[in-house]
């Protein structure tokens, strides 16, 4: 279970927090988790995978084992990569992406994740990433994903550095 923790954190940290994380730590995260997502080491993360360690992690974050997880178990659970430092401005962007991920999970907006928002948002992640929409996610797919949310996590800051609000996309 902790391996599943381990592994679905650097995931998230490293596809919705890169703008965060120095480059040197977030790549050294990168190289090695679609190996340990891909369980049956055939150089694809099938749906199926993605479900199972997806559902492993949410039961390690409800540390309470009630079936929901809580902000502050949400909060407490994503941690750094090992090695990953970060200076007080980058903890708190930090800390406002966490929150923002909480908030897109908690889809009813009562406070907590349930099981199945996680499910929902995990699945609906999985199918964003399947740039080639074939049910299985390849090295090239985390890489262009990451990309992505590189380049639109830059056009909102300039927006917002110029003045204005931030786009939807």
């Amino acid at each position: 279970m902790q391996k599943y923790t381990i592994i679905l954190s650097a995931l998230i940290l490293a596809l919705f927090c890169q703008p965060v994380l120095a480059e040197d730590a977030s790549k050294k995260t990168r190289e090695g988790l679609f190996e340990k997502l891909d369980m049956n080491h055939d150089g694809k993360v099938s749906r199926e995978e993605n479900e199972k360690s997806s559902l492993a992690y949410f039961e390690k974050m409800d540390g309470s084992g009630d079936g929901n997880v809580t902000q502050e178990e949400f909060m407490s659970a994503i941690k750094l990569p090992e090695g990953a430092k970060l200076d007080t401005a980058q903890q708190e962007r930090l800390k406002a992406v966490k929150m923002k991920a909480f908030e897109r999970q908690d889809t009813d907006k009562n406070g907590i994740i349930s099981r199945e928002e996680y499910k929902k948002h995990a699945t609906e992640r999985f199918v964003r990433m399947d740039f080639d929409k074939d049910g299985k996610l390849v090295k090239g797919d985390i890489e262009k994903t990451r990309a992505a949310m590189r380049a639109e996590y830059e056009k909102m800051r300039a927006a917002k550095d110029a003045g204005g609000k931030k786009e939807k996309p």
